[in-house]
């Protein structure tokens, strides 16, 4: 499979789960689905283990690191899974607004000084103009309140 393939498959994955876990939210609240959500990923952690070719290493700052992202992921998605339990009717806002944890990578970037294209501050623009442009009210939509 190619970068390609893997990336919209991805896209799609973390589309589908939105939905579910969306839904799910609808009857249960945040922390059942929290651990539910954390079930999953186990078993995906598992399967993935399961085929795995090579064999498995761990450093001690990698796994310091990998701990500390999965810390911050779990909060993250508790706060998300609490504001959508809370707000349902707000689930495509509150899901796109979770979605621009990627701007946080882009700061890290700048602050280690790394310097962006023409091309990639247009992608950055656009980006913050849809967010924008998706929350305006209109007449039958109203922005998050």
């Amino acid at each position: 499979m190619n970068w390609q393939t893997l990336s919209i498959v991805s896209c799609l994955s973390f589309g589908i789960g939105a939905v579910l876990i969306s839904s799910a939210l609808k009857t249960q609240s945040s922390l059942p689905s929290m651990m539910c959500y954390a079930t999953g990923l186990v078993v995906t952690v598992i399967i993935a283990a399961a085929v795995e070719s090579k064999p498995l290493s761990f450093g001690k700052a990698s796994v310091v690191l990998a701990i500390g992202s999965g810390v911050c992921t779990g909060v993250a998605v508790l706060l998300q899974f609490a504001a959508l339990s809370k707000w349902n009717d707000k689930a495509p806002w509150i899901i796109l607004i979770g979605a621009l944890y990627p701007a946080i990578t882009l700061i890290y970037a700048l602050c280690l000084g790394r310097r962006f294209t023409l091309t990639q501050w247009l992608g950055v623009l656009f980006a913050i103009v849809a967010i924008v442009l998706i929350n305006l009210p209109s007449k039958t939509n109203t922005a998050p309140q």
